[in-house]
This record gives structure tokens, C-alpha cells and sequence, in this order.
């Protein structure tokens, strides 16, 4: 997979997070032995195809740094155009005043996620200690795994699948994509959520093919509902709160896929209605 992946996580040690990770390294694929599967963590991918470029100096500082809400990403968007409005505006009264020179060059802002990532890793760092006053998601984040599914793409072979729109979780997605993907472009991300964006939780990846995977559907189904039991859920079907986001280096082979980055959200909320 090109790029890096922000993903979505249950507190480690919650046993929903146990169960799943059970399923997805043990219980899912015994039910295709002998095919391969792959280890990985539980997780709902929020975006992926991120420019390592925009992360590269400092993981952690570029992840605390991300705003999580639509409103204050277009907040700071706001800012920075007044900002360069307010520049420019200066620089002309000094040109007209006759002191300055007028420029010789010019930059123009990125028009991709590619030239984005250059133009941000040519900035200087941050300074260490720096307050982070980036927001995080006004209201809880809500993910409802309410149907298994069988799919052809190779990570998506195997999924529970999460309501959309679900509250919180699809402008969390905006933010994010917004500025991993699209320079900030929060009108492009809300394209991209509207008509690309299928949050789920994989539970297999594997070189099968879709046929084979729909077969195992009923075994997997009936493994799934006895978990489900253990964990007795809440009526509305909340089986686990708190999580983090995470930065992986997705670009690599999938056993190398490990977070180098992590920021904790407390009001996420876990609901498995699946029946």
C-alpha cells in the first residue's frame, strides 16, 4: 500500500481490542487454512496514501499537530490567509514607500498532496515543548460494526463494517485526509468521504478470492456472535470506549506495519450491533 495510513484503535488492553485481535490472528484464519493470512492490529483505517515527506522529521510532533475537526481546520485555513493577506498587503505599502525591493521570484503553493509534502518537509522544525493547541473531536467519535462482509480487494477480504455516516467518525476522516491528502482541502475530503470513504474493521487479509471468502461468512458469523456474547454489550450496543489514533508506515511489507506515532482520543465510543 503506497504511503502511510492513519488508523483508528481500541485501548489495547480493553477486551474488545483482545477479541478482535484474537479473531483476526487466530479464529479467522484457521477457517482458511491453509491459505496465508497476515497479523495485524484491530483497527478503522481514517486515511491512507499519506506522503511520508509530511511526517518524516518528526512523527509524533506532525501527528499532535493534526486538527481534528472541520471547524478548526477551517479555522486555520482562515488564519493563514489572513495572515498572507496582511503580508502582502505590508509588503506593497513598502514597495510604494520605496523600501523594498520588489521580488524577483515567486512560489506557488502546492496543487498536490506530493509537492505539499516537499514544500512542508523544507520547513524549519517546530520548537521542542511547543504547546500543541490543535483540536480534537468536539463530540465522542462513534464507530457501529454492524454487518460482516466479504470483499475482493485484498485488505478488505474479510470486514466489519461501520454506519456511515456515524457521528464523529466521518468529519474525523475529513480532518485527517484533508491534511494528509489534499494540502487542507476540507471541500475535497468531503468528496472523498461522501464517495470513496467505507470505514470498517478488517478482520483478514488474505489471496483469496471474494467466492471463497462469502463462503466462510457462516463459520465466521457464528465464531463472531459467541464473542459478541462474552463481551456483553450495552443495549445500545457499546462494547468499548476510549482509543487512539494512530501513524503507520503502511508503504512497507505488512509485518513491518507497526504505529511510529500515536494520540489518544477518549471519547471514542466501540458499538457492535452485528446480529
Amino acid at each position: 500500500m503506497p504511503g502511510s495510513s492513519i488508523w483508528l484503535i481500541p485501548p489495547p488492553r480493553d477486551p474488545f481490542n483482545r477479541t478482535m485481535q484474537t479473531q483476526i490472528t487466530s479464529m479467522v484464519p484457521m477457517r482458511f487454512a491453509p491459505s496465508k493470512a497476515h497479523n495485524f492490529i484491530p483497527h478503522v483505517t481514517l486515511t491512507s496514501t499519506i506522503s511520508p515527506a509530511l511526517h518524516e522529521v518528526d512523527a509524533q510532533a506532525w501527528l499532535d499537530g493534526l486538527e481534528l475537526t472541520i471547524e478548526g481546520l477551517q479555522a486555520l485555513s482562515a488564519a493563514k490567509d489572513r495572515e498572507e493577506a496582511d503580508s502582502a498587503a505590508a509588503e506593497k505599502r513598502a514597495l510604494e514607500a520605496g523600501n523594498l525591493e520588489p521580488a524577483t521570484t515567486t512560489t506557488t503553493a502546492a496543487s498536490d498532496p506530493e509537492k505539499a509534502a516537499e514544500q512542508a518537509a523544507e520547513q524549519p522544525e517546530a520548537p521542542k515543548g511547543e504547546e500543541n493547541k490543535a483540536s480534537i473531536p468536539a463530540k465522542p467519535v462513534e464507530v457501529n460494526l454492524y454487518e460482516l462482509e466479504a470483499g475482493e480487494p485484498f485488505f478488505k477480504k474479510l470486514t466489519l463494517r461501520a454506519k456511515k455516516p456515524c457521528p464523529g467518525l466521518s468529519e474525523l476522516a475529513v480532518a485527517v485526509r484533508a491534511q494528509g491528502c489534499y494540502s487542507g482541502d476540507v471541500e475535497t475530503a468531503k468528496s472523498w468521504e461522501k464517495d470513496e470513504y467505507l470505514p470498517h474493521l478488517s478482520l483478514l487479509y488474505a489471496d483469496v478470492t471474494r467466492e471463497e471468502a462469502q463462503k466462510k461468512i457462516p463459520g465466521v458469523l457464528q465464531d463472531l456472535v459467541r464473542a459478541k456474547a462474552i463481551l456483553k454489550p450495552a443495549r445500545d450496543g457499546t462494547v468499548a470506549k476510549g482509543g487512539s489514533i494512530v501513524l503507520v508506515t503502511t508503504d512497507r511489507e505488512i509485518q513491518e506495519w507497526k504505529p511510529i506515532a500515536s494520540r489518544q482520543l477518549p471519547e471514542v465510543v466501540w458499538k457492535w450491533t452485528m446480529t
